[in-house]
């Protein structure tokens, strides 16, 4: 019926090839919970350990992340919770656009209490379908999706809105957004991947070789899948050219 994708479950098989230790507690957020104001349960839910009511971990984050402030709140933060990790991830995500996310939707990502590191909390992004696209602003929502500093976001996105507001924190993210479009995310760099990946599945989407067919597709045509690159309301080569543009203003 055409191309599809193959998702790795992150609560299988991801967890044993990324970590060196898969025993940890994984947790899928979903709901108010995941904006990690306050501690949850039932916002936290386990995809690993289901039958062990030990939350702990998460917990003590949560509370250490919306308590306190300075070097000594950092310094508690960063032993219970990756937070140059998520800074990495929030530069990804700000500087390609990805609107489906924390920030603006209370869900897609999970956390990893990793037990090779203490058990300290690692940030893992989910459902990226949506990555790459301008939707503007999310109905009810504070902020524009293709903000790059997040001023908007509110303090109901704690992982945000105190990270951001702290002036170390801050600094690290500006050199992360920096480092992004400089390096995987330059437009050369990108734009070749994309080039590359498009002449990798032509053949099985649009070419000799496609099963591509309603109500299979998302495709209304064999074209739209072939300018997709270059022209067309989504096209990806301007988007990149237009984020970085974005990205270097805004530093």
């Amino acid at each position: 019926w055409g191309l599809y994708t193959m998702i790795e479950d992150p609560s299988n098989k991801m967890i044993d090839t990324q970590f060196a230790d898969g025993t940890g507690n994984l947790y899928k957020p979903d709901g108010d919970g995941a904006r990690l104001q306050s501690f949850v349960e039932s916002a936290m839910i386990k995809k690993t350990n289901e039958d062990l009511a030990d939350y702990g971990d998460v917990e003590d984050f949560i509370s250490a992340l919306n308590n306190g402030s300075g070097q000594a709140w950092r310094d508690e933060l960063e032993l219970l919770f990756d937070v140059d990790g998520f800074l990495t991830y929030q530069a990804v995500n700000q500087a390609m656009v990805n609107w489906d996310a924390y920030g603006w939707m209370t869900h897609n990502y999970y956390l990893y209490a990793d037990p090779s590191d203490d058990n300290r909390l690692v940030w893992i992004p989910w459902d990226l379908n949506e990555a790459l696209l301008i939707k503007g602003m999310i109905p009810g929502g504070d902020a524009p999706t293709d903000s790059v500093l997040l001023d908007e976001i509110g303090s109901e996105w704690p992982l945000i809105r105190r990270l951001l507001d702290d002036e170390v924190y801050a600094a690290t993210y500006g050199d992360k957004l920096a480092e992004v479009i400089a390096g995987p995310f330059d437009p050369d760099t990108v734009k070749a991947m994309m080039q590359a990946n498009h002449d990798l599945i032509a053949p099985y989407v649009s070419g000799a070789e496609s099963q591509e067919a309603a109500p299979y597709s998302f495709l209304s045509s064999p074209a739209e899948f072939d300018d997709s690159l270059t022209s067309g309301q989504d096209a990806l080569f301007p988007h990149v050219d237009e984020r970085v543009a974005a990205v270097e203003a805004a530093l």
